[in-house]
């Protein structure tokens, strides 16, 4: 299986971020500083040309929904990255790579948020992709779940740590076809 995680594979599973999804969120904080909540929205990988020459691919990654806290206050929140597909090297395969965006300029990518490490069960059935990202003190751990070779689903897990962080972000993705 490690064999179909290059290359066509690789580039098969970015391909199919492509499109509208509904998300749905569940945020569990350890802390009292930091509140839980869920959020329901949606999310868009949007289709542009690569805003850099190393890369063959590049979607913006619009994110809205409502946030709703524990004591049952709700805002709205929105969320905006870049996800690239490098180009082919020789002897090497693709690579996904996610990217934060300018705080003034949401278009415009900023500064590196991690990359995706493939992962398969032993069996070859389960697709996962593992990152991370450090964050001043803490850490941000990147879990990606592909359950079926359709991709009309998955799932990210961000487990937080650090000295002034302590929550895990739980989010499944549903492809939206109307």
């Amino acid at each position: 299986m490690v064999e179909e995680l290059t290359g066509a594979y690789v580039k098969r599973i970015f391909e199919n971020f492509d499109g509208e999804w509904s998300i749905d969120r569940k945020i569990e904080s350890r802390t009292s500083s930091s509140p839980s909540g869920t959020l329901i929205g949606t999310a868009t990988f949007v289709k542009r040309d690569p805003t850099a020459d190393e890369y063959s691919a590049e979607y913006l990654y619009l994110e809205e929904g409502d946030l709703t806290f524990q004591s049952g206050f709700t805002v709205k929140a929105k969320r905006r990255y870049v996800y690239r597909l490098s180009k082919e090297e020789t002897g090497g395969h693709e690579k996904i790579t996610t990217w934060f965006v300018k705080v003034d300029n949401e278009d415009e990518v900023d500064y590196f948020f991690h990359d995706f490490v493939f992962l398969t069960d032993n069996e070859g059935i389960s697709l996962s992709a593992r990152g991370s990202h450090p964050c001043v003190n803490d850490m941000y751990y990147c879990l990606y779940n592909f359950p079926s070779e359709s991709f009309s689903n998955f799932n990210i897990e961000y487990l937080v740590q650090g000295p002034n962080k302590d929550y895990t972000i739980s989010t499944k993705y549903s492809k939206r076809w109307d």
